[in-house]
């Protein structure tokens, strides 16, 4: 009967994990919106499925609520860091006559790009965990992705493989985002402990 009730309970948590990324897919369909339902996913993540604490849709819409100025603010900055190396790279792609300087602008627009994504892998579950003010948040997720580099690196092939499989099967977008929540919260979640106070680690306690 114990056993039964374990399983239950897992499968509960299954569904709601699996829940909590297609309330992510639909509130990031605005692209505005898509920090702050960043935000809200992971705080529901971490609260519910792994603190296992409340309910999955109320803590989502909760944390979208409670991070949504903050999480926007920096999303837009994200957005149009992206979006102007997105814009340029195209534009020297499409120049009839390529040469070395074209290729070396090629790749520092890609540079920028990947830098700014390992940087924005923080960006959102920090705004979820942490209460900053936004200019220590930006400062500080840039100094952890560059100091914490090998999680950073597969934090960043995680989320490749996360976004690439629904391309190759679009069935499978309601499903990636909770896989990737999966593994991120476990690695993200590892590397915050290394800057929380000790008080902070004892709300921890059993979370690796």
């Amino acid at each position: 009967m114990v056993n039964g009730s374990k399983i239950l309970g897992e499968l509960s948590r299954m569904v709601d994990a699996i829940l909590l990324g297609m309330m992510w897919l639909l509130f990031s369909i605005p692209i505005v919106t898509i920090g702050a339902s960043s935000a809200a996913f992971y705080h529901a993540y971490h609260e519910c499925i792994r603190r296992k604490r409340g309910y999955a849709w109320r803590e989502f819409i909760s944390g979208f609520k409670g991070n949504f100025a903050k999480a926007t603010k920096i999303w837009l900055v994200v957005l149009v860091v992206i979006a102007i190396a997105f814009v340029d790279g195209i534009a020297v792609l499409s120049m009839e006559e390529a040469n070395q300087f074209h290729g070396m602008f090629l790749v520092l627009v890609a540079a920028i790009m990947v830098c700014t994504l390992m940087w924005s892998l923080y960006l959102f579950p920090c705004i979820a965990r942490f209460e900053m003010k936004l200019r220590v948040i930006m400062k500080n997720c840039g100094i952890i992705a560059i100091a914490n580099l090998p999680w950073t690196l597969l934090l960043l092939l995680i989320f490749g493989i996360a976004a690439f499989v629904p391309l190759l099967a679009p069935g499978l977008c309601f499903f990636t985002p909770t896989a990737y929540m999966f593994f991120a919260n476990r690695i993200l979640e590892r590397v915050f402990r290394k800057y929380m106070t000790p008080e902070d680690l004892e709300t921890q306690e059993g979370l690796a």
